[in-house]
């Protein structure tokens, strides 16, 4: 298992470094600062302002300190991600865009890659419940939903990604793939693809539902 915080190093604005921001944004220095503490849906601040902001401070190396304004509310400010192989461009895709929408919201993400490997899996959701994370984002590997039968209960906020077991009560985020099959076999069908009626389906494990659920049959 592989563990790193999405965020760089960065240093506690103050003023001088805000209103350097705010003038290279074109924005305010409230208005930047309501961005770099996760504000910006609170006071209705466009995406575009947000991202550009965001973007800057980056650039300038500035930032809130995330550790002293959590213990303030008694939160860590942070979730994991546990996703199963970072190099898998679908996965890397995911990760960005939760860091992306995390940080909009001013908390800081840690990315576990389980390299497809339940053990690894096991030890990265208890690394992160050790690290206080506010809540998870797990892709799972697939192979045994025993480990996350304890999150059932609610006892912290978990959301399932890509793959989720049918049986097990923990809110999940999956892609429509009976439709997405029917879309690709019919594509298929009528381009009459190099004379051939027979196709092959290469599934993930039948016992998660993105492997089950894709499976075609004639």
């Amino acid at each position: 298992m592989s563990t790193r915080f999405l965020d760089n190093r960065v240093k506690k604005p103050s003023p001088t470094s805000l209103r350097t921001l705010a003038d290279q944004a074109g924005v305010s220095v409230s208005t930047v600062s309501r961005i770099l503490s996760g504000q910006s849906k609170r006071y209705r601040i466009s995406p575009k302002t947000t991202q550009t902001v965001l973007e800057m401070a980056r650039k300038l190396r500035i930032a809130p300190n995330p550790l002293a304004r959590g213990l303030k509310v008694n939160k860590t400010l942070t979730i994991g991600l546990v996703i199963p192989d970072i190099s898998n461009p679908f996965f890397a895709g995911i990760a960005r865009s939760v860091e992306i929408e995390a940080q909009s919201r001013g908390y800081a993400t840690i990315l576990c890659d389980t390299q497809d490997d339940t053990t690894r899996e096991v030890e990265a959701i208890r690394v992160l419940r050790f690290r206080k994370v506010e809540g998870l984002l797990i892709c799972p590997v697939g192979q045994s939903d025993r480990h996350l039968r304890e999150f059932e209960d609610n006892s912290m906020p978990v959301v399932l990604a890509d793959r989720y077991f049918p049986d097990l009560k923990v809110p999940f985020v999956a892609s429509d793939n009976y439709r997405a099959a029917y879309d690709a076999t019919n594509y298929l069908l009528a381009g009459d693809i190099a004379g051939s009626r027979a196709f092959r389906v290469c599934p993930t494990p039948r016992r998660i539902c993105s492997g089950s659920a894709a499976i075609v049959r004639p």
